[in-house]
């Protein structure tokens, strides 16, 4: 039976392949929105596993008074990542935003470290 340690790693292990699968699909989408496609299925896998890393996160980022600052940002992207995940191929912006401070609180939590 796995004590707490080893649930964490790999909680850790799993978040991080999340952020990992999204990116690299990451400088392929943003190649489509340039050349203005942004509706392919790369672009649609790379927003996916976007929100499916970002839903990952918010109970960990939620009501944590280390994360306060960061909270507030990360939130900016409910309406994305609950509502409406494809309201993101109109703003490719929003995709760098949110892949940005998905990093953010990815390293803020500690889990960035099992990339290094």
């Amino acid at each position: 039976m796995p004590d707490d340690l080893d649930a964490n790693r790999l909680y850790a292990r799993r978040i991080v392949e999340l952020w990992l699968e999204a990116i690299d699909f990451s400088q392929q989408a943003h190649s489509y929105f340039l050349r203005g496609e942004p509706e392919n299925e790369i672009t649609m896998e790379y927003i996916a596993r976007l929100v499916r890393l970002w839903r990952e996160l918010v109970p960990k980022v939620k009501n944590r008074i280390e994360l306060q600052e960061l909270e507030q940002e990360f939130m900016l992207f409910e309406n994305f990542c609950v509502r409406n995940p494809k309201l993101l191929l109109s703003q490719p912006e929003k995709l760098v935003e949110l892949e940005m401070v998905l990093t953010q609180v990815m390293d803020k939590l500690g889990l960035t470290q099992f990339v290094r």
